[in-house]
């Protein structure tokens, strides 16, 4: 573009420059580029090689992270699959008759997901679990038509904000509901509002299983259920504790951890609220035919269709994550359990190791893959110096109202020696 079209175009829209355009944000946050002069494609090439090198990928290092987004094993089908063109490169299904493939993939995604939340129905996905929680407790509130919802103050703290989003321009109130010292929800000193729409996450952030469920289905009017997928190979699903609607993140099902993502969204809800689910359904049916065939419906929530009664903006859907996890699931099928008991095996081995180098579990509740220690030194020096050995060590709970505390999470990729080389890794820094 020459400097001549720049000031036409400049001249046609009544503005004297290019800073014009961005005169409503704050000076103090618009984002200066240092660009270096120019360069040869060669040496351009070369420096962006050098630029590329500073970062180090996840899976080249040593990883006890966790906190929502966690390592597994993917078999290999899995990334071969969806990387098919037809799956790959398709969009959301608007013509459904034109997309029978990916219809049967998210259905099938559906009915796998409905099996494991033990759930009656699922929708073709959300985003991801934090906006598939804010599209629940809408929801929730048009359901019951109560206007607060009670959640755990045990959960991330990312989660709880974009949930406040959602909340607040539906005019529902956010009450927060203390733990004990288990890490569980305390029973004794729940808000009133937990009798209306209340929210509970087994595990919660803080890797602690919530045990008293029956209880807190009997107290409240609609009971929303979170949880981590893979915990359901040894832990009784939502369905079986009465909940009205389960939400999950869905990345842990053979979806590689991204930098912020992708995730995908999953909800599920009795089948007497369908009406009311956000997202989209496909369904089986037979075509003129008399051959089975499968279509979207219920889109009548959409706002691509009477927009004055849609429900939600979700107007799309991590189509291609959804197929991911339906893959992962059909592969790994009934072995999700020997997944979910070898995260939990890591976890007590880590547990005992990290015991013993001084650094005792936070709470004493039933914990699934991750659990939170108490640190003898400042996390910012401690994290440093497990990064020169390699090693990401968890995340600070400092910013979640844990001073001096750490999160960390094991998975089924983490071995015998990837435990020891952290507990040794950790005696030298705390020594």
């Amino acid at each position: 573009m020459t400097d001549k079209e720049i000031t036409e175009m400049l001249g046609a829209v009544g503005i004297p420059d290019i800073g014009s355009l961005f005169r409503d944000i704050p000076a103090d946050v618009r984002a200066g580029l240092d660009l270096p002069p120019p360069m040869a494609e060669i040496d351009l090439m070369r420096h962006i090689s050098g630029l590329a090198s500073l970062n180090v990928p996840a899976g080249q290092t040593l990883s006890f992270l966790g906190g929502g987004i966690y390592r597994h094993h993917i078999p290999p089908a899995v990334l071969d699959i969806v990387s098919r063109a037809e799956f790959l490169t398709a969009y959301t299904p608007y013509q459904p008759e034109m997309s029978q493939g990916m219809l049967v993939a998210i259905f099938e995604f559906q009915s796998l997901l409905a099996r494991l939340l033990g759930m009656e129905v699922v929708n073709a996905s959300m985003y991801d679990g934090a906006t598939a929680l804010g599209e629940a407790v809408r929801m929730a509130a048009r359901v019951s038509k109560h206007d607060a919802v009670v959640v755990p103050r045990a959960m991330a703290p990312w989660k709880l904000s974009v949930l406040r989003s959602y909340a607040d321009t539906a005019g529902i109130r956010v009450v927060q509901a203390g733990y004990d010292g288990t890490g569980a929800l305390d029973l004794d000193r729940l808000p009133s509002e937990a009798s209306g729409i209340l929210y509970v996450e087994s595990p919660n952030y803080l890797g602690v299983v919530e045990q008293r469920i029956p209880e807190l289905r009997e107290m409240a009017d609609l009971l929303i259920v979170g949880v981590n997928p893979i915990s359901m190979g040894v832990l009784k699903p939502p369905g079986e504790h009465g909940a009205d609607i389960a939400v999950a993140e869905g990345q842990p099902l053979g979806i590689p951890p991204g930098f912020g993502g992708p995730l995908l969204g999953v909800m599920a809800a009795r089948k007497e609220h369908v009406r009311q689910m956000p997202g989209r359904l496909i369904a089986m049916t037979t075509d003129a035919k008399g051959d089975r065939a499968f279509t979207m419906t219920l889109q009548t929530r959409e706002q691509h269709i009477r927009r004055q009664k849609a429900t939600s903006n979700i107007c799309t859907n991590h189509g291609l994550c959804a197929v991911m996890a339906a893959t992962y699931l059909s592969i790994v099928g009934p072995r999700l359990k020997d997944v979910a008991e070898k995260c939990m095996e890591n976890r007590m081995a880590l547990e005992r190791g990290l015991a013993s180098a001084g650094l005792e579990p936070r709470f004493n509740g039933l914990h699934f893959n991750e659990f939170a220690v108490r640190l003898p030194v400042d996390f910012g020096g401690f994290r440093d110096e497990m990064l020169l050995r390699g090693i990401l060590p968890g995340i600070d709970l400092a910013g979640f109202g844990l001073p001096g505390h750490m999160l960390v999470a094991t998975t089924e990729v983490h071995t015998t020696e990837d435990i020891e080389r952290y507990v040794s890794a950790v005696r030298e820094v705390v020594a």
